[in-house]
């Protein structure tokens, strides 16, 4: 019963500010902002189509504008495609762009595009190009070390996790991650495990599963090793 009140609630909510998005795209039609405004937040609400309509309404609108109007109405329709599952349009928009404050966000939607894909060279490519815009952001450190993770390069992937947890040491997610890659390259995990079951329990049991086929993965190979 309150779930279904709360569903209503937000709904009702997410009504009104769209109502007041809207007015502010219709009191100030040649302010580009509004556009990228309303397709937010409909991308929020998963209406796609509308957000898709808006964007290349918009994009028509200000095609003489300046670059990063246009840029960052483009990352918004990139951002349509890649919510709705379209990914090869998602990262096709993204590619565009250009303007240079609008580039780390841009190489981290294409990275994380090609991840879904499961083209984990590619992801990890543009996830280290965003990593020069700003070497310092956990959360593109952390792309960086998933993709690694996945190449199989386990070494470099510990030293990306690290990174990211000296950033932020209340990192549960990373936390469990880094203790994964401990087990795989035979380091001391315990600690790892602990952090995280304290800082993200929720993550930690959903992961417990993982950690349990890995334990069972790494005691066949040891068995292996000493016949």
């Amino acid at each position: 019963m309150d779930n279904h009140y709360d569903r209503k609630l937000n709904q009702k909510k997410s009504e009104q500010i769209l109502q007041g998005l809207v007015k502010q795209v219709e009191s100030e039609p040649k302010n580009a902002q509004n556009y990228y405004n309303l397709g937010a937040m409909l991308i929020e609400v998963k209406s796609y189509e509308q957000a898709e309509e808006l964007f290349v309404k918009a994009l028509g609108l200000f095609q003489d504008a300046d670059d990063e109007t246009k840029d960052t109405l483009t990352y918004g329709l990139g951002n349509v495609y890649y919510s709705s599952g379209k990914l090869e349009a998602a990262i096709s928009e993204f590619k565009k762009i250009k303007t240079k404050k609008l580039l780390k966000d841009t190489y981290l939607m294409i990275a994380q595009s090609y991840v879904t894909l499961g083209n984990n060279k590619q992801a990890l490519a543009f996830a280290l190009t965003a990593l020069n815009e700003d070497n310092q952001d956990t959360d593109t450190l952390r792309l960086v070390a998933e993709s690694l993770l996945a190449l199989g390069n386990f070494d470099e992937a510990a030293r990306y996790y690290d990174q990211v947890l000296e950033i932020n040491p209340k990192d549960g997610k990373t936390a469990f991650d880094r203790g994964l890659v401990a087990m795989v390259l035979t380091e001391p995990f315990d600690d790892y495990f602990e952090k995280a079951r304290e800082l993200d329990p929720g993550y930690f049991k959903k992961q417990q599963e993982k950690l349990e086929g890995i334990e069972k993965l790494l005691n066949s190979q040891r068995q292996q090793d000493e016949d």
